[in-house]
């Protein structure tokens, strides 16, 4: 029987074309996993307008894999969303990452193999010096300032619990739709609880794409994330 990939998606208020970027790289990823069927999950986390059907079919015709399309009113943050399309999903193996393909094609596939050969159940990004030389300086502030709390305080094997590329197993699946957090943040509660439970974690640096557009990312987002941080440390 054919191996079964899910790929979480969320969008907040996309761009009208954001889609040309997925379309790409499902090329690659069809090609380089071919025995493998693949779904996109795409999790609409309460942007203003919903995707019109002419979108939500350009989508659909554009890419190999079937597309879900899941949308609730009120925006509850990242890790909602995420959470919202892991109980969607019963694959083999759980891919989320940003709806923009911020990283090289290689590595969903390189991470999709770690899992379904069951070398581990949650792979983990790690972005070096490299990314922090292309991401404007606040984004390196709230990272770096991220990276240090949780050398200091959380004992999980990683530093960098925030790139937005994961692959999990059922196990880490089961985690991840545990998890309380619906900020920024639910990647830490996320790789807490799978180190808990002795779930396998390994980690594997990437490399963002050419022209890559980054969010727009204030001081403010690091107080309000405060709040989880402490509430995830006690947990």
């Amino acid at each position: 029987m054919a191996k079964t990939l899910d790929i979480i998606l969320p969008i907040y208020n996309p761009s009208a074309d954001w889609y040309q970027a997925l379309k790409s790289s499902d090329q690659v990823w069809e090609a380089a996993l071919d025995d493998v069927k693949i779904r996109y999950i795409i999790v609409d986390d309460g942007s203003r307008q919903a995707l019109d059907t002419p979108t939500l079919e350009a989508i659909k015709d554009g890419l190999h894999g079937e597309v879900l399309y899941h949308r609730y009113t009120d925006n509850g943050g990242k890790g909602k969303a995420v959470r919202e399309g892991a109980l969607q999903s019963d694959a083999d193996v759980l891919v989320y990452t940003d709806h923009d393909i911020p990283y090289l094609d290689q590595y969903l596939v390189e991470f999709y193999h770690l899992v379904a050969k069951d070398q581990a159940d949650l792979v983990l990004c790690y972005r070096d010096d490299s990314y922090y030389e292309q991401a404007p300086l606040i984004r390196r502030i709230i990272s770096r300032v991220l990276k240090s709390m949780i050398r200091t305080m959380v004992q999980i094997p990683t530093t960098d619990t925030q790139g937005g590329l994961k692959a999990l197993s059922p196990a880490a699946r089961m985690r991840l739709q545990q998890c309380k957090t619906d900020s920024y943040l639910f990647d830490l509660e996320l790789v807490k609880r799978c180190h808990r439970d002795g779930l396998r974690i390994d980690s594997k640096p990437v490399q963002i794409r050419d022209g890559l557009v980054f969010s727009k990312m204030g001081v403010s987002l690091l107080f309000r994330e405060l709040g989880a941080f402490c509430r995830i440390l006690f947990s």
